[in-house]
C-alpha cells in the first residue's frame, strides 16, 4: 500500500521563503509533494497547497537538516494511503484528487482540487 508523510520544514529566514509543510505521497518510486501554510484538519477549511517537484523516497523516513542550508524536516505524520493518486497526478495539479490515508495521527479523506486541499471524513466512516 503506498505511504505518505507530513513534514514540518523549518526555513532559515534567508531562504525567500516561510516556514511550511510538506505533503508528500508516495507514486511510482518517488514522492509527489505539495507544500501548504498549514495542514489541513478534519472538516477544517481548504488550505492553498503548491506543488512542488517530486522528492526521493528517502523523506518518508528522514528528520533532520535538509542539504544546501534549505533548513530541516520534522515529522509530523505518517502513514498509508489508498485511492487513485497516481492517476490524478497524471492528470495533472488541477485534477481532482481524492483519497483515504490513514495514520497513528491523522485519518480521513485528503482531496487535492484547483490549487487547494482540504480534508474530510473517510467515506467508509460516514457509512457508518
Amino acid at each position: 500500500m503506498p505511504r505518505f508523510v507530513f513534514l514540518r520544514h523549518e526555513v532559515p529566514a534567508s531562504y525567500g521563503r516561510r516556514s511550511h509543510f510538506d505533503l508528500m505521497f508516495e507514486v511510482e518510486g518517488q514522492l509527489r509533494t505539495w507544500a501548504v501554510d498549514q495542514l489541513p484538519t478534519l472538516g477544517g477549511p481548504a488550505v492553498v497547497a503548491t506543488p512542488l517537484p517530486p522528492h526521493r523516497i528517502a523523506y518518508l523516513d528522514y528528520e533532520g537538516p535538509v542539504s544546501e542550508n534549505r533548513g530541516s524536516v520534522r515529522r509530523v505524520a505518517r502513514g498509508t494511503c489508498r485511492g487513485p493518486l497516481a492517476q490524478g497526478v497524471e492528470q495533472g495539479e488541477n485534477a481532482l484528487i481524492a483519497f483515504e490515508i490513514e495514520s497513528p495521527e491523522l485519518q480521513g479523506r485528503i482531496v487535492f482540487a484547483g490549487g487547494e486541499v482540504w480534508l474530510e471524513e473517510n467515506e467508509s466512516a460516514a457509512g457508518r
